[in-house]
Order: C-alpha cells, then structure tokens, then sequence
C-alpha cells in the first residue's frame, strides 16, 4: 500500500529508511525500538524522557522491543490505565492483564484502535504513558 506523508517522519540509519514514530518531538524509527527502565520509568530507545508520549499512525507497523532491565516491570498496551480487559486493536504479543517482560510487541494501528491508547507496567501504574494514534493526511 503506498502511502503519502511528510518526509520529515523519516529518518534515516545507513542505506535503510524507516517510517517513523515521534516520542516528545523525537523522531524514531518503527522497527526496533528498545524498550528498559530508568530510575522508575519506561524509556523508549534512550531518545526524549522517561514515559515519553507517543504517536504512531495507522497501517503501520511498529515493534517494541523489551529489554532485559524491563524483567520487573511488564510492559502493556491498554485501551485505558488500569484497563486490564480489552485487547488494543493491531496488536500481536501485547497482554493487557499481565503485560510482557521479554520478546516484542508487534503493534499495526488500524481503524478500529482508537485515537488514545497507553503504556503501563502492570506492577506499578505510574509508569506510563500516552501514545496518540494518527492517520496519515
């Protein structure tokens, strides 16, 4: 499926280009994207803060990745905080109850994940955050 969008979500490392993902402004790429914690808090691919917000667009397709530190903190998708229930729509390898604290979530958002979804430890609520879903333009 070819797909229009604004150059500026791209990056490049090497000879390879990425559809890309923003974390607080920061451009990262849509494969490989560590996940670890530090002093408490997610950090995503050591780019922007700690429990940085996201945004990731539709019909494409992202990773996280699940470093070795993330062992005591499963890592989930939600519907909502706390919403241990409800499957995000395009996700493969996300437990929403239990969260995962090794191997990746394979993450496609399509029309049916909604705009808002979230990040949260399963162990500990605070450690969170936001990622707006956002359809190419």
């Amino acid at each position: 499926k070819w797909v229009f969008f604004d150059p500026s979500w791209l990056t490049s490392e090497g000879d390879d280009l990425f559809y890309t993902a923003k974390i607080d402004d920061v451009t990262i790429p849509r494969e490989n994207n560590w996940i670890t914690i530090e002093n408490g808090k997610f950090v995503i691919n050591q780019f922007g803060s700690n429990n940085p917000t996201l945004t990731c667009y539709r019909e494409t397709n992202y990773d996280f990745n699940m470093l070795a530190s993330v062992e005591n903190h499963p890592f989930a998708l939600r519907i909502a905080p706390g919403n241990t229930q409800d499957q995000v729509p395009g996700t493969y390898n996300n437990n929403p109850l239990l969260g995962i604290n090794s191997g990746k979530i394979m993450f496609t958002p399509n029309d049916s994940t909604p705009n808002t979804i979230y990040y949260q430890c399963t162990f500990h609520p605070s450690m969170s955050g936001l990622i707006y879903i956002k359809t190419y333009e």
